[in-house]
């Protein structure tokens, strides 16, 4: 019975110590895979970062500036764009459908396309973009043949595309389902709507005109351009989102102060609302001041 029983308690042994290196093995292989994963998101962050303006470009075109700019999982499905040229420039923050590397291929194809429309229409007609862009990411995304059931992809962004002209004390607006918020020498807080109307989903409308709208930089000296990521963030005692009423409050109180401080209160107001809940959503945040200035002589 003795012998049996070290018999026994060996071969248990040794089958712990089977099972024990074989799990060993299979985590290894997975650590292994997840390293992978990971290496080829950061390298897929550095992609996508290469695309958007790099920050001396944006600080030469604009000195008072300020961006927040957070996807959800490394990568995401924001973009934010720069055009310049003598007369001004201009700056565009999109919000792409998905989150994620699906999201980042849509912003990384949204943002090429917009690029292109900006060399060949020029950055003037802000309303005009939109249109081209919409129709040019429908036929991208072939949405017309899934529109006829060939394919369940549906997929399109939101954009916000402001043209500023400081010499001549001006800027215009365009936006699909993006809006341009503005504050004055009064103090007031403005909200300029972007249209209803979202780009390249089956739904988008192909005939559908944007609407450009005229700001004078003497009434509305800073901009704020957003995706709705702030605004869905939810935390706080209830769980709520951060919503447009927080954010109304907190722009007020610092508006004020240089972007660059702006980005420092922005940043822990929202870190202090969130607290220990998860990102929602990829978050852009673009804050700029413009000063209307005479042309030389």
């Amino acid at each position: 019975m003795a012998a049996t029983i070290r018999d026994h308690t060996a071969n248990l042994e040794r089958k712990v110590q089977e099972r024990t290196e074989a799990l060993s093995m299979a985590n290894q292989k997975l650590t292994e895979s997840s390293r992978k994963i990971m290496d080829s998101l950061d390298y897929a962050h550095l992609i996508q970062a290469s695309m958007l303006p790099k920050p001396e470009t944006l600080a030469a075109a604009v000195p008072d500036h300020f961006v927040l700019f957070r996807p959800r999982d490394i990568v995401g499905g924001d973009f934010y764009a720069l055009a310049q040229d003598p007369r001004g420039f201009l700056v565009a923050v999109g919000d792409c459908a998905g989150h994620g590397v699906p999201g980042a291929f849509m912003s990384m194809s949204a943002s090429a396309v917009l690029e292109q429309l900006l060399a060949k229409l020029g950055p003037e007609d802000p309303a005009r973009i939109l249109g081209e862009l919409n129709d040019a990411m429908k036929a991208l995304l072939h949405q017309s043949e899934r529109a006829l059931g060939s394919g369940r992809l549906d997929n399109g962004l939101d954009l916000a595309l402001v043209r500023v002209l400081p010499s001549e004390g001006r800027a215009r607006f365009a936006g699909a389902r993006l809006s341009l918020w503005t504050t004055g020498p009064d103090g007031a807080l403005q909200e300029h709507k972007g249209d209803p109307q979202s780009l390249g989903y089956r739904r988008s409308l192909t005939a559908f005109h944007f609407t450009n709208q005229e700001i004078s930089l003497a009434s509305a000296g800073s901009f704020y351009l957003f995706t709705d990521g702030i605004l869905d963030q939810h935390g706080g005692a209830q769980g709520f989102g951060f919503g447009q009423r927080r954010l109304r409050e907190v722009i007020l109180g610092m508006r004020d102060q240089p972007m660059a401080r702006q980005l420092d209160i922005l940043e822990s107001m929202l870190r202090e609302y969130q607290g220990t809940n998860l990102q929602r959503d990829d978050i852009t945040f673009m804050g700029f001041r413009v000063a209307s200035r005479q042309p030389e002589d």
